[in-house]
């Protein structure tokens, strides 16, 4: 709506281990760098704290957990996000980069069928490449996955718990080694 929209960058704070990075991006894209307690909303519109006063924000590049985004109808343990901050993205108020939900199409699960995805919903292929990824799920891939378990990395399609992906994360050649003893 505006011609100077005031674009922020919304981070978790200096304890995340991408936090130096995400400072680095919002200075170079000119972003305001935030964290959910900058935020605050008011009359259905989010608003950064400055020390003149409430600012409206206009556009916001989520690099939070999707989860933890608003306490309100999320996860109300949560202290990185901002409450009510949904109200503000139904309203139309509020653009946000990686809405809550985008995390669905980075899912292992689908990470074999993207192509197949993007040929179907958008009409054409995928225009950035990605790893070649099999589900052992299905007789084909199960199958391919034992003929060549020394040169792939195995993980789970699903994490059971938050944080545990990388440890999950199986190098196909050292099961090879083991398979061989």
């Amino acid at each position: 709506e505006r011609s100077d929209p005031r674009i922020c960058l919304l981070t978790s704070g200096p304890y995340s281990s991408t936090y130096v990075e995400q400072a680095a991006l919002a200075r170079y894209l000119g972003l305001m760098l935030v964290e959910g307690d900058d935020l605050v909303m008011q009359d259905g519109r989010l608003h950064v704290r400055t020390v003149s006063g409430l600012k409206r924000a206009d556009a916001l590049w989520r690099r939070i957990d999707a989860d933890f985004l608003d306490p309100l109808e999320l996860n109300p343990a949560s202290r990185l996000g901002v409450p009510g901050i949904l109200d503000a993205l139904r309203n139309g108020s509020l653009v946000m980069a990686n809405m809550p939900g985008a995390g669905l199409v980075e899912s292992a699960a689908l990470a074999p069928y993207l192509d197949g995805i993007a040929r179907r919903v958008l009409g054409e292929p995928l225009r950035l490449g990605h790893p070649r990824t099999w589900w052992c799920g299905d007789l084909e891939g199960l199958a391919h996955a034992q003929a060549n378990l020394d040169s792939l990395i195995l993980r789970p399609a699903a994490t059971p718990q938050r944080g545990a992906g990388r440890d999950a994360i199986l190098a196909g050649p050292v099961l090879a080694a083991e398979r061989e003893r």
